[in-house]
């Protein structure tokens, strides 16, 4: 006989009223003397727990939060102190470089510090560097056609438009996964209740994880079309493929910040926050010659709107340390009023 899978919907209302049940049932204990019977009830009622999740949800947003305050705090505001430090002390500033340095980071590789580092993590700036050379030969774009493509995708500013939608599909994709897992859960011959009801209790803190720190799309089932349809290479050999969406909170990663990046530091011992569109990929592959797993690094707006401005001091001439303006803030009124008329006159008026 053919066993058919119960649809996402179904299963969650299954295990609701099984829930129900569970719980209006009356448990008797057994006469003295008497071995203990051991109710399915009573274990399923010992392994529930109702708070973890919640736990772990405002834990991480701590931490997040955290990492934002710190970056924040460093240098609020960055690209406009850098802005008014240059003009103050008439330093050209290059409107193309701060353009490009926020939405066409160069691809080119024989440079000592690639600028992807700045708005992805090690492995995703990789990827994004070598994936014009393993587009399949019926690939509908050149390589000068894609490669602009993919310096924006994995552009700081990029990373802002999907730290922006980020928090209003992230709940989406927590609840898609756990409907999903209870389903999973409620299928074949043996149905795991004990699991099923874990998941239900844990879907409304899932959600609202996945609108502080993001929550993470498997898109495994795309993979074969992909290839299919010569959007995907087989010498990449891909065999998991994912998305991670950032929350409010999240404040992202890359390979490394701007101190890092002025100073060529690619250990990883510098990272920064931020992130791109690409950074949120993760996949695993088989490009180097073994198994190579990238995790999707998610990121949400404030932490996205953070990196874009330290990328645009950068490009302005800021070395990553410190306030532009810090100097001047702290000698008094009299350099405020000197930095103004200097300002003015820089601007003919």
């Amino acid at each position: 006989m053919q066993h058919l899978t119960p649809s996402p919907w179904v299963a969650a209302s299954i295990a609701l009223v099984g829930a129900g049940a569970i719980a209006a049932t009356p448990i008797t204990a057994p006469p003295p003397g008497l071995p203990a019977i051991h109710s399915p009830a009573v274990a399923l009622t010992a392994d529930f727990d109702p708070f973890g999740a919640w736990q772990d949800v405002f834990d991480t947003a701590k931490a997040n939060m955290t990492a934002l305050t710190d970056a924040m705090s460093a240098a609020p505001m960055v690209a406009g102190q850098q802005l008014i430090y240059d003009l103050m002390h008439g330093v050209s500033i290059d409107p193309q470089a701060v353009i490009d340095a926020i939405a066409q980071p160069s691809m080119q590789t024989d440079l000592p510090m690639s600028p992807l580092l700045l708005s992805n993590d090690a492995l995703q700036a990789l990827i994004t560097l070598l994936m014009p050379q393993f587009m399949p030969s019926d690939f509908p774009l050149t390589t000068d056609e894609l490669t602009p493509i993919l310096s924006f995708l994995a552009s700081p500013l990029s990373g802002v438009l999907i730290g922006a939608l980020g928090p209003s599909i992230s709940p989406l994709v927590a609840m898609y996964n756990d409907v999903t897992q209870i389903s999973t859960d409620l299928s074949g011959t043996a149905p795991d209740w004990t699991a099923a009801l874990q998941d239900m209790a844990n879907l409304p803190a899932d959600m609202v994880g996945g609108l502080l720190n993001g929550a993470t799309l498997n898109l495994d089932a795309l993979l074969p079309s992909l290839t299919e349809g010569g959007l995907l290479s087989p010498d990449l050999d891909v065999t998991a493929l994912s998305y991670t969406f950032g929350g409010l909170l999240s404040p992202g990663l890359t390979g490394t910040n701007v101190e890092g990046f002025v100073n060529l530091i690619n250990d990883g011992s510098s990272p920064g926050i931020g992130g791109s569109i690409i950074n949120g990929l993760g996949l695993t592959t088989g490009l180097m010659g073994f198994p190579l797993v990238v995790e999707g690094q998610g990121v949400g707006l404030m932490g996205a709107w953070q990196s874009l401005q330290e990328i645009m001091a950068n490009a302005l001439g800021w070395d990553g340390v410190g306030n532009p303006l810090g100097d001047l803030a702290s000698s008094g009124s009299s350099a405020a009023s000197d930095l103004f008329a200097e300002l003015a006159g820089s601007l003919g008026l």
